[in-house]
């Protein structure tokens, strides 16, 4: 999670020709490692990056001329421009994206002031604001606590999360708010930010006979928050106690798999030469780079299929093809 400030103690940044160069400077930097990077935050203007107190993008925080929106569009198009296509952008409102890039859809928010007052402080500046966000579950949205208020306690909080659909919190800010929660609702906030896939029901065959057409079926389930942000391979994978792995290929795309839903894996494959195959359920990064190291793969929810050596999760299921 990346975000550039010229300042975390003053509103002093940069005019926005000095922003532009920056960014441009950056571009090369920010493509080479787009695997890696979760999310850009807008970031450059004002304090802390943050979009407000600013000496250079406003006269007057929360008050802006069609100038300073004109400017704040340069900016933004600019970060779009250097990065590439899998990279998601993150604004500090949702004024920001619906009034300068409605269409873009890796446009995000990182909300910084979460739970506090009646609006984040700001952060809902429209009145169907939150009914926008609510129904945006494409949107990446994340950010942290930043003061105590009625809407702070841990069953709010988990609504929200819910509702708005967050992927990632600052687990460090607001210390009070969050050690408000608790540590059952800490822990629970943990396990549910971004999704939380696990398997509900697995129909997968134990016998068969070479070169015949094979069947299986996975049912999983989102039991987190937010849907992936990211399609990535679905793989039934089936070795023997060689280590010789078959790869079966199943059609799907996670990011359609919103909290709280289920989705149907199936896999029809011709069975390959003769012995006993182990199953297992593999979902690497997209990234050929990242691909192999277990830390960036799919994780499932459910005890004991978790593989840390080969990131793959085990279906606990031989399959003797004779």
């Amino acid at each position: 999670m990346l975000r550039f400030s010229y300042s975390d103690t003053s509103s002093a940044d940069a005019p926005l020709t000095r922003v532009l160069e920056h960014i441009t400077q950056l571009a090369p930097t920010l493509q080479a490692n787009a695997e890696v990077i979760a999310a850009l935050q807008a970031g450059f203007i004002g304090q802390w990056g943050e979009w407000y107190y600013s000496d250079n993008f406003s006269t007057s925080p929360g008050v802006l001329t069609p100038q300073n929106w004109a400017d704040r569009k340069a900016v933004l198009a600019a970060l779009l421009a250097a990065t590439g296509p899998t990279t998601q952008i993150q604004v500090r409102t949702p004024e920001y994206k619906r009034r300068l890039f409605p269409g873009v859809t890796r446009i995000g928010l990182h909300n910084d002031c979460f739970l506090a007052g009646t609006d984040d402080y700001g952060t809902f500046t429209a009145p169907d604001d939150t009914a926008w966000l609510a129904a945006s579950t494409t949107t990446l949205v994340g950010g942290e606590t930043c003061d105590v208020s009625s809407r702070s306690t841990w069953p709010n909080a988990r609504s929200e999360m819910a509702r708005y659909h967050w992927t990632y919190l600052n687990p460090s800010f607001n210390a009070e708010v969050l050690t408000s929660w608790g540590a059952a609702g800490r822990t629970e906030a943990a396990r549910r930010l971004g999704y939380r896939l696990r398997l509900v029901r697995a129909t997968l065959p134990t016998t068969a006979t070479r070169g015949t057409q094979v069947t299986a079926q996975l049912i999983l389930t989102n039991d987190g928050f937010a849907a992936p942000l990211t399609n990535r391979p679905v793989n039934l994978l089936l070795t023997t106690t060689a280590g010789r792995t078959t790869t079966v290929r199943i059609p799907a795309d996670l990011r359609t798999l919103l909290p709280g839903q289920e989705v149907t894996l199936r896999a029809t494959f011709t069975a390959p030469a003769a012995g006993a195959y182990s199953l297992a359920l593999s979902l690497p990064d997209p990234s050929p780079r990242l691909a192999t190291i277990p830390a960036y793969a799919i994780h499932l929810a459910d005890q004991g299929v978790w593989d840390t050596r080969t990131g793959r999760n085990n279906l606990g299921i031989t399959l003797r093809i004779s």
